[in-house]
C-alpha cells in the first residue's frame, strides 16, 4: 500500500497543536544580562531606552526569562552558575514584584 506524501503532510498539519498568539508585553523587551557582575533580568522599551533591572538579585544569577501570554508575569531560572543543581524556577510580575519560587 502506498501513501501519498500530501496525505501525510495534511494529516500532520491537522494533528499539530495550534500556536498561541504572541505575548502582549506592551512594548517592553525583556532580556538577561550580566552587566553588573551576575545575571539579572532587565526590561527596556522597544526603542532601547528605559533599561531597568527587574529581578534585583545580587547574590544569585537570574536568566532564561519567558513572558506569559498576557504579558503580566515572567518565569525565570534563579541559582548559581558555580552549581547548576542550585537553579530553581521562579515567577514574578512584569515589573519585578511578587517574586515567588515554584520549585
Amino acid at each position: 500500500m502506498r501513501i501519498k506524501a500530501g496525505l501525510i503532510i495534511s494529516t500532520l498539519m491537522a494533528c499539530s497543536p495550534q500556536f498561541p498568539e504572541p505575548p502582549d508585553v506592551s512594548g517592553w523587551i525583556y532580556f538577561d544580562s550580566n552587566r553588573t557582575g551576575d545575571f539579572e533580568i532587565y526590561r527596556m522599551s522597544a526603542d532601547g531606552t528605559d533599561i531597568v533591572n527587574i529581578s534585583k538579585s545580587p547574590d544569585t544569577d537570574d536568566w532564561l526569562s519567558a513572558v506569559s501570554p498576557d504579558g503580566g508575569r515572567i518565569a525565570f531560572m534563579r541559582g548559581h552558575f558555580s552549581d547548576f543543581h542550585s537553579f530553581e524556577i521562579w515567577v514574578m510580575d512584569a515589573d519585578g514584584s511578587n517574586q515567588t519560587q515554584l520549585t
